[in-house]
């Protein structure tokens, strides 16, 4: 009897321990071998370090099960209870050896990870460095072929050391997981996540957080609730225009020359001067309109509200509390201020997306259109932050009023026809209503079209800043300085089309 215990423990010590098994997280922290390695090497040493017993019979392998053939009925059936006991605390039943001493199976918390039911081993002494006073251990004699108490007599020295031997380890029947592991749901990056039910004692988290969004739309609408905040409706003044000198000489250089046009025939193609976006004018129309005291034309008007759309887009993306502002051309109002009956829905569909798809007016704060009748200008406004129409005229006195005012109801009435036939925005101006907030007024017959302009520089959809026409000059001259400088056709030369259309110098 002696000899067999040396061979216990002649494997014991070539072994090393027996394997300890993890979870995956521990399993791949203590970088250990797997239980297929650790069967082998039993193996190996079996067959290998062959040592004859006292009574010189063949080697008994522990471990084999097959050379067990005098176990009773309560032995076979102890068979499977290794299975079932490995199945209870969590351990898959490939990597439970009936022929091996079982591994000791660790369920602390710190040790779980990964999904349940997956495990590794690693081989270990029976003492593992993850081990701690929470671990409950399934030891030797959960193995078929563990040594029984029955080999020896009670009371007898070989039976007291195997008793003294086992004590902290459970019974073969009543193997027990108690400890209070947490596992997070979180599957791999790449891998699909299948469903195994959590073993017992294990609490499944699932994490319900979802990433918050919010589109451009959603911010579009903040914004314009931040710009439709109560502000001081007392009228500011306009800031003063600012005069450099190379406006100065930019005016002085292609208005103020003093010279006249030449008389051209008929066939003569009249050069484009300032081009911007799709819109130019020529020099005389640049001429005629800049110079003091006359009226505004239509091309300089159209060439200006190019670049006011462009300048007002960029303004808006800086500071998303400045009012985003649209102006429409002439091209464009010609046709919305006609009877409503005559109304040419199809040819203002095809400007209305083509302008829309640049920028995105349906969602600016305000819509600009620039009315001109027998050389007076007014300016509509469809005020999209307070949800009102505006007419701004400079003289309201004037023999066009009536006709004027006919234009604009026309204009509203056709825009509103417009927008719904474009199923671009859900807006019904039908409930928007008609006001008239404060605004100057011109003491001359030839500026209407700057005032105009300078409405829709200086209304912010609640006030209007005040000016007068002492402002007038020097926005002229601003004016014929920006068209030169923001045209698009910058590689012209604009002298030489001035000096081909004025009479030379004597």
């Amino acid at each position: 009897m002696s000899a067999l215990l040396n061979d216990v423990d002649a494997a014991l010590k070539e072994a090393d321990g027996p394997s300890v098994v993890f979870s995956s997280g521990a399993a791949a922290h203590a970088g250990g071998n797997t239980n297929a390695d650790f069967v082998s090497e039993q193996q190996g040493a079996a067959t290998e370090g062959e040592v004859p017993n006292a009574e010189g019979e063949e080697d008994e392998v522990l471990l084999d099960k097959s050379e067990d053939d005098d176990t009773d009925e309560d032995d076979e059936k102890g068979d499977d209870e290794p299975m079932r006991a490995a199945k209870e605390i969590g351990v898959h039943s490939r990597s439970v050896a009936p022929d091996v001493p079982q591994s000791i199976v660790m369920t602390d918390s710190s040790c779980l990870g990964g999904d349940i039911g997956e495990q590794q081993t690693v081989d270990s002494p029976a003492r593992s460095p993850f081990a701690s006073d929470e671990v409950r251990c399934a030891a030797w004699n959960l193995g078929p072929d563990a040594p029984s108490m029955e080999l020896f007599e009670a009371g007898t020295q070989d039976y007291e050391f195997f008793v003294d031997s086992n004590s902290d380890t459970p019974s073969r029947t009543t193997p027990s997981r108690t400890s209070n592991a947490v596992e997070v749901a979180t599957p791999s990056a790449g891998v699909p996540s299948a469903h195994t039910p959590p073993a017992e004692g294990v609490i499944i988290i699932e994490s319900t957080e979802k990433e918050a969004t919010s589109g451009f739309e959603t911010h579009d609408k903040k914004n314009r609730f931040k710009r439709a905040a109560k502000a001081n409706l007392t009228p500011p003044k306009m800031k003063k225009i600012k005069i450099s000198q190379d406006t100065d000489e930019i005016y002085e250089k292609f208005i103020c020359h003093g010279r006249k046009f030449k008389r051209q025939p008929k066939n003569y193609e009249v050069k484009e001067f300032v081009w911007i976006g799709r819109y130019f004018c020529s020099y005389k129309s640049f001429f005629e309109s800049l110079k003091p005291r006359n009226y505004l034309d239509s091309e300089v008007m159209n060439v200006w509200v190019d670049k006011f759309n462009s300048e007002s887009k960029i303004v808006a993306q800086k500071n998303p509390r400045e009012k985003k502002k649209y102006a429409f051309t002439q091209f464009m109002v010609d046709k919305l201020i006609v009877d409503p009956a005559a109304f040419d829905l199809d040819s203002c569909m095809k400007e209305l997306k083509l302008v829309n798809a640049k920028f995105k007016i349906l969602k600016d704060d305000l819509l600009h259109f620039p009315i001109v009748k027998n050389s007076h200008w007014v300016v509509c406004y469809i005020n999209i932050v307070l949800r009102q129409f505006h007419i701004f005229d400079s003289m309201r006195s004037s023999k066009d009023s009536s006709l004027l005012e006919q234009y604009e109801m026309n204009l509203f009435a056709n825009f509103n026809t417009l927008v719904i036939a474009s199923n671009l925005s859900t807006f019904n101006f039908n409930d928007f209503v008609l006001t008239s907030p404060d605004h100057p007024q011109q003491t001359t017959l030839f500026d209407c079209g700057f005032f105009s302009q300078l409405f829709m520089d200086n209304f912010d959809a609640k006030v209007m800043a005040h000016f007068d026409n002492n402002a007038i000059p020097d926005h002229r001259k601003a004016v014929a300085a920006s068209l030169i400088d923001a045209r698009d056709n910058g590689d012209v030369a604009v002298e030489a089309i001035m000096e081909e259309e004025l009479i030379k110098k004597k």
